[in-house]
């Protein structure tokens, strides 16, 4: 069953099928000790898992916070954000910008990390991004594409 927290909030939008479409970001601290072989070990396990259940995005890392923008049908997201949050390797899991999309944004990517030097450069400070501000994740989602598409 789907948690309703998880539940993008309003009408679909017009013309979409029964996919229902999603995203869903969070932000959360890394585990101190979190090496970065174990981090690729997540993105590669991520990325098999991902391209099995439809789901797309990005995760970035400045070193301290993990960012990640998740999009996909409704129930393999909030399935997927459910496991996410059980990992220990992280803690202090904010879900935020849980919307319904008309197309994805990340449809290259079943996951793209974006490392420390990267991800300061289109997030300078992740402790303030919190969902407060809502087109503050759309403008981010755009430098993140913009950067990697150079």
């Amino acid at each position: 069953m789907t948690d309703p927290r998880l539940v993008p909030e309003g009408p679909r939008p017009a013309g979409q099928d029964a996919s229902d479409l999603m995203t869903l970001s969070y932000r959360s601290v890394a585990q101190e000790d979190l090496s970065q072989p174990a981090i690729d070990g997540m993105v590669t396990k991520a990325q098999r898992f991902n391209a099995s259940a439809g789901i797309t995005g990005v995760l970035l890392h400045d070193g301290r916070y993990f960012l990640q923008i998740l999009e996909g049908p409704l129930e393999q997201v909030t399935r997927l954000f459910s496991s996410i949050s059980a990992d220990t390797r992280h803690s202090e899991i904010l879900p935020f910008a849980i919307r319904w999309l008309i197309r994805r944004r990340f449809d290259d990517w079943s996951m793209r990390l974006i490392g420390p030097m990267a991800t300061r450069a289109v997030a300078a400070d992740m402790a303030e991004i919190d969902g407060a501000d809502p087109a503050r994740i759309d403008r981010l989602a755009t430098d993140v594409l913009a950067m990697l598409r150079r």
